[in-house]
């Protein structure tokens, strides 16, 4: 179900970050990785909040390539769908940067 713009939440995930001592092809599968994990994380937390009919109706969305339309459908479902797409980068940012530290 990836209705959710990846370009936009890879570069929000390259944003909070600070991999200057990473080389470019460690960035970017530390930013894939990341973004496999956020993209995992939202679906669930999009379906939790979604009906069985409501779900459905994504599908055929996400299904037929209608990305823009899944999008405007979730912000209708979902009222706080930033707060949540935000909020999910920013958790698994976070939890990755505290694994980074050194003891």
């Amino acid at each position: 179900m990836a209705v959710i713009n990846e370009e936009e939440l890879k570069k929000e995930i390259a944003e909070k970050l600070d991999l200057s001592g990473y080389s470019s092809e460690e960035q970017e599968k530390i930013i894939s990785m990341l973004l496999e994990n956020v993209s995992a994380k939202l679906n669930i937390a999009i379906l939790d909040r979604l009906s069985e009919e409501e779900r459905a109706e994504l599908e055929k969305f996400s299904d037929a390539g209608k990305n823009e339309e899944a999008m405007n459908f979730l912000s209708l479902k979902i009222s706080d769908l930033q707060e949540v797409i935000d909020g999910t980068a920013a958790k698994i940012v976070e939890e990755f940067k505290k694994s980074r530290k050194k003891p």
